[in-house]
């Protein structure tokens, strides 16, 4: 079958009745379908390079329906089972369920068709046994509900509106998920309750049902943009709005990723930066591991991590590359400006030519003004901050791969104490900080979406074991490497932000200087350098006003790039990954469960690190000098 793109999908889940009756089947494939051909004309544009994914149980009746209008609309199938296959197989086989004849090969022909197959976990209290009992089934499918609200992007529901049924893994509390958020005693996580990833937009189809056939098919009004008489009447106004800023991210960043891949010339950067990440920087040869090996299983074992990362590492680069030039062409402009005034009104005032100056003066702010229009409306600062924290989140996730966190527990695997979900299928954007207003949260949406294009199996088909094979790549390319990084990074913006500290207090103290000299050769000199006629005392008031003039400068420049508080952000991890690097080359060795919660522990600081150092520059927008 035909695999996912390298590109961030989009996600639409579906949830609905099983008991639909055969009469509005027609009617109700024509709302799905007009309801996904609208997602991708409104929001994707129809852009060729946003796949999208349907996330979907393939329960009897709704979730098969939009799976299947889905994929004839080109999207890929993921297919989350409550429970193991086999086991699932039976709600296809009772005949209390009043199923159809040919149920079961429908979900099988689906299910074939699936990119992946993620099963969940069983949830607190069932066991393989007792699970075919019907409370301890329904926990499932809600297991297989909390699943598919937290993983898509917008929830497809063929419901008839009910919202007193209470029953549990229903149609109706995946909705209340979706658009309410899951409470505190289902989620029994305060940070998952407070963070919230899951509430987004749902399109309600309203969906009669056998036992009560009353309701007619309809859909519900939906999307971020006023009705026709320009009243807003849509509910859940905000969850679309935010969905249509989440999707624009998605589309601009596979936009650009097409670009990369498309360019014969940026193929070389593309390739150095994803085997950048595999660099061992250990000084002898002899010790050193090569990093051919783990780039080749990383690729195999996790290809979408890894490209992604390709992508978001050499676009952050590229966008870095333009933000560091806009604000040095500013301030350079904006300097050129105090020179051109100070020339003008302290130098050659009395030239009947000065007005050119004047001209240029206009001139030189108009550069300035056109250039932080461009950089301001290009998205520059934020394209490279939303990359950079991207690239870094999925450094993370490679790695945490490698060394076996993400996947299922391997039998008989004893628990150990960690913060983070070691066995969860979305460690990540679990551990990810929680998410802030159209900033992270679209970096913690990516990550969870990229969760479900796992396979779980792989590990197994590969031979990789993840003590034998990830931890030592783990020890050597991340720990070690990003010791290093941080060493030599720290003092280097600790250099640049003294040195413009140090220009700036040289030009103050120069300026005072002057201004002293001229007061005592006004003074004590006979007054011949006080007439403003003499070229000496234009020169020393030239100086004098220009000089703080361009200390400013500097003192602005080094505090817009938050060189200081980036320097002391990358000493704290340096201290961090110093410490667990000692640890892991400690003798006789860690037992590699608590290996595992030490590279859990690392990954979310290193995280958070990264999310703070995002929020230091959010708060330093560009502006004009």
């Amino acid at each position: 079958m035909e695999q996912i793109p390298y590109r961030l999908p989009l996600v639409i889940g579906a949830t609905g009745h099983r008991d639909l009756c055969d009469k509005d089947l027609p009617d109700l494939e024509r709302e799905v379908k007009a309801a996904i051909k609208r997602l991708k004309c409104q929001y994707l544009h129809n852009d060729p390079e946003t796949p999208i994914v349907v996330l979907s149980s393939l329960a009897e009746g709704g979730d098969r329906l939009i799976a299947r209008v889905a994929m004839g609309l080109g999207a890929k199938l993921v297919a989350p089972l409550p429970m193991a296959e086999g086991e699932y197989r039976r709600d296809f086989l009772d005949p209390k369920l009043r199923v159809k004849p040919d149920a079961v090969v429908e979900f099988d022909s689906l299910k074939e068709l699936a990119v992946a197959k993620p099963v969940m976990r069983l949830a607190e209290g069932n066991t393989s046994e007792n699970v075919r009992e019907k409370a301890r089934r329904a926990l499932q499918y809600r297991e297989v509900g909390l699943f598919i609200a937290r993983h898509c992007h917008v929830l497809i529901a063929l419901w008839d509106g009910d919202a007193t049924n209470t029953a549990t893994g229903g149609t109706a509390e995946v909705v209340r998920f979706k658009r309410d958020g899951i409470p505190l005693e289902v989620s029994e996580s305060a940070q998952a309750t407070l963070d919230a990833p899951e509430i987004g937009p749902v399109i309600h189809i309203v969906t009669p049902r056998t036992k009560s056939p009353d309701p007619v098919v309809t859909t519900q009004p939906w999307g971020a943009d006023p009705d026709r008489d320009g009243s807003q009447k849509v509910e859940q106004h905000h969850p679309w709005e935010n969905f249509k800023l989440q999707i624009a991210l998605t589309q601009q960043f596979n936009g650009e990723a097409a670009e990369l891949e498309r360019d014969p010339k940026r193929a070389p950067l593309l390739k150095k930066n994803l085997d950048s990440l595999f660099v061992d920087p250990e000084q002898d040869p002899a010790k050193r591991i090569p990093g051919a090996p783990a780039c080749d299983r990383a690729m195999k074992l996790v290809p979408h991590w890894c490209k992604l990362y390709q992508f978001a590492d050499t676009l952050a680069q590229e966008w870095q590359g333009k933000f560091r030039r806009d604000w040095i062409g500013l301030f350079s402009l904006g300097l050129l400006a105090i020179v051109i005034f100070e020339t003008l009104t302290h130098l050659l005032f009395d030239k009947d030519w000065g007005y050119w100056l004047l001209f240029a003066y206009g001139i030189v702010f108009a550069a300035v003004f056109g250039w932080f229009s461009l950089a301001r409306r290009g998205k520059h600062q934020e394209r490279f901050l939303d990359y950079r924290a991207l690239a870094e989140a999925l450094r993370v996730a490679v790695f945490w791969k490698l060394v076996g966190i993400g996947w299922p527990p391997r039998p008989g695997s004893p628990a150990v104490s960690a913060t983070v979900d070691l066995s969860s299928g979305d460690s990540v954007a679990k551990a990810y900080p929680i998410r802030q207003p159209r900033e992270l949260d679209w970096v913690k949406t990516c990550l969870r979406t990229l969760e479900l294009l796992d396979s779980r199996e792989l590990p197994d088909k590969l031979k990789h074991d993840f003590e034998t094979d990830g931890h030592p790549w783990a020890r050597a390319f991340w720990v070690h490497g990003q010791f290093e990084f941080f060493r030599q990074r720290g003092p280097a913006h600790d250099d640049e932000a003294g040195k413009l500290l140090g220009w700036f207090f040289f030009l103050v103290i120069l300026s005072v200087m002057f201004g002293v000299w001229l007061f005592l050769a006004g003074a004590f000199g006979g007054h011949v350098i006080w007439n403003h006629d003499d070229w000496r005392h234009r020169l020393f008031i030239f100086l004098i006003g220009l000089l703080p003039g361009v200390a400013a400068g500097f003192a602005g420049y080094a505090e817009r790039l938050a060189l200081e508080a980036q320097a002391r952000q990358y000493d704290r991890m340096r201290a961090l990954f110093a410490r667990a690097h000692e640890i892991l080359q400690s003798h006789p060795p860690v037992a590699f469960r608590h290996i595992q919660a030490l590279y859990g522990e690392l990954g979310a600081e290193a995280m958070k690190e990264n999310a703070e150092w995002v929020a230091i520059y959010r708060q330093r927008p560009i502006r004009p000098p």
